[in-house]
């Protein structure tokens, strides 16, 4: 018997091969289908296998990923992946992602991995700077949006005056009801921390939005006012910029004005477009994020790092320490200094994520980073304008960002459209996603890949026309 990893000869070897077959990968992404149907019983029958007992062989377990896994999955990394809010990552986020898994540090404590602490430190006060948000505000790196937000609706909870839930909880005691505020456009992790946290969905406000699906600032008044008369207690506001299904923005600095008034805490879900704000023709457009008492940006949507990474800042000093710390007595040491992000969130174990923004940030500049994101609205308004002059078409949302949402004009739309939708994805040359718009069935075309050019567009717009086509006369 053998003890011990495998040898470094072993893992020289096999690692050449990986990175030789990443690389292979990238350069004939263009030659693969971006998705190939297969049925789930297909799929777990072509990977089922035994438990194995005896060791097998690096070469034989490649071989099977390259056979049995990569034809079956859905390419978020193809340039002609438009659906849903298309992620990248790029060649110096994946060689960040491969020298931090080799050290396999944990960041739950400055003393466990001083220079990564501080590097995390680094590229939040970076963060900070894209988004013009206070340099003095405090920010943890965790894996999405959907945590981050459970984490700041949290945070403004035990913020509540008179409450003390850390000590006394929520359960065996005579309690107000909680509310939370957000648009009916808002991305549903907002809902889910309701869930997390025992406040309930029947506590989560629709705020009904204008024409251009942004969050209606008089409803949002009016039912505060309701819900205080009733002897609810408001507490927690989420406006977006960026939302899920069209991009629209929440109209910010009037939501904040309402939130200072009434004493909410105003949590934006900027995931996807708030790092539009370092292009100064879409700042505007951006509003102003340092209105939030706490913010969420993803450099895992629209800055070209590989899953997972998000960015959460948040004003209110020391909040989050007094939500979350707990230390036990195998975690006490003297105090050094240095930030102990254990502290901040639920989590104990934390990868190394701010490794891969640090490489993506340094590798393209501010400058590159800025073209890319502008390069991705033009290729959007293009397809835009395609849709516009098409009389066959209509788009159903403005685009201020990098989002398309269309359909076909049609008898039936909604189900043309499924139709459309489900024949495009089939072939394997396109990947779409939908969504409704007041009940009507939208097309999403989302342009954010970094290797997605205006050949692949103009080959989409070629090929929805084809396949819009073949319906209405088939």
């Amino acid at each position: 018997m053998t003890f011990g990893d495998i040898s470094i000869e072993q893992f020289r070897s096999q690692g050449e091969q990986v990175f030789n077959w990443i690389s292979e990968y990238f350069q004939n992404l263009d030659d693969i289908p971006v998705t190939t149907p297969v049925s789930p019983q297909e799929l777990r029958k072509r990977l089922k296998c035994a438990l194995p007992e005896k060791a097998e062989p690096l070469e034989m377990i490649f071989r099977d990923f390259k056979e049995r896994v990569v034809p079956y999955l859905t390419h978020w990394n193809h340039p002609r992946f438009f659906a849903y809010f298309p992620n990248t990552g790029s060649g110096p986020g994946i060689l960040a992602e491969t020298l931090a898994a080799a050290l396999n540090v944990n960041l739950m404590k400055w003393s466990t991995a001083p220079s990564a602490c501080a590097l995390e430190e680094v590229v939040l006060d970076w963060v900070k700077q894209m988004v013009d948000y206070p340099f003095d505000s405090e920010g943890i790196l965790t894996n999405g949006a959907s945590l981050g937000s459970l984490f700041a609706m949290a945070a403004a909870l035990h913020q509540v005056p008179g409450l003390d839930l850390r000590n006394k909880g929520l359960s065996g005691r005579s309690l107000p009801v909680f509310r939370v505020y957000q648009s009916e456009e808002a991305h549903s992790s907002l809902d889910r921390a309701a869930l997390t946290l025992g406040i309930g969905l029947d506590n989560v406000v629709k705020v009904p939005v204008d024409t251009e699906y942004r969050l209606r600032p008089q409803h949002l008044e009016a039912s505060i006012r309701k819900d205080r008369e009733r002897g609810h207690l408001p507490f927690f506001v989420c406006a977006t910029v960026g939302t899920t299904s069209t991009t629209s923005v929440d109209p910010l600095e009037t939501i904040a004005a309402i939130c200072r008034q009434e004493k909410l805490w105003l949590h934006v879900d900027a995931s996807y477009a708030g790092f539009a704000k370092i292009v100064p023709e879409l700042s505007p457009v951006v509003g102003d994020l340092s209105v939030a008492d706490s913010l969420i940006v993803n450099p895992h949507k629209w800055l070209f790092n590989p899953m997972e990474i998000s960015c959460l800042l948040w004003k209110p000093k020391g909040a989050f320490t007094q939500t979350f710390s707990l230390v036990p007595e195998y975690l006490r040491s003297p105090e050094d200094g240095g930030t102990d992000f254990m502290n901040l969130t639920p989590q104990l174990g934390r990868s190394f994520r701010a490794l891969k923004l640090w490489y993506v940030i340094r590798s393209f500049g501010m400058e590159g980073l800025r073209e890319r994101l502008r390069e991705h609205v033009r290729l959007a308004r293009w397809f835009a304008d395609r849709v516009d002059e098409d009389p066959s078409f209509e788009r159903l949302a403005p685009v201020p960002f990098s989002t398309v949402c269309f359909r076909v004009r049609s008898r039936d739309p909604n189900q043309f459209n499924t139709r459309l939708l489900q024949n495009l994805n089939r072939t394997g040359e396109i990947f779409l996603s939908d969504t409704k718009l007041r009940g009507n069935v939208a097309l999403r075309f989302s342009v954010g890949n970094i290797r997605t050019e205006q050949k692949h567009v103009e080959d989409a717009w070629r090929l929805i026309k084809r396949e819009a086509s073949g319906i209405a006369h088939g």
